[in-house]
């Protein structure tokens, strides 16, 4: 959503809401540009940005072959 190319399920997290709707291929954050220093500031709208904005949702894979991957999914309400 931030345009980087290089996110990953490790370096993203997923908007809660977004989640309940749209399951494992809810729209994606990267962590470092976009969550901590945009998305999930006090004061902000917290809905997914992907959402609003009518993107495709996304289909990013794990970049650790074979690993269990916890889904990271943090709500903001």
């Amino acid at each position: 959503m931030c345009g980087d190319k290089n996110l990953t399920i490790e370096n993203t997290l997923v908007p809660l809401k977004c989640f309940r709707i749209n399951g494992i291929n809810a729209h994606r954050i990267c962590r470092e540009n976009c969550w901590f220093q945009k998305f999930a500031k006090e004061g902000n709208n917290h809905t997914c940005p992907g959402c609003i904005n009518d993107l495709p949702l996304t289909n990013i894979e794990s970049t650790v072959p074979n690993k269990v991957i916890k889904k990271e999914v943090i709500d903001l309400t």
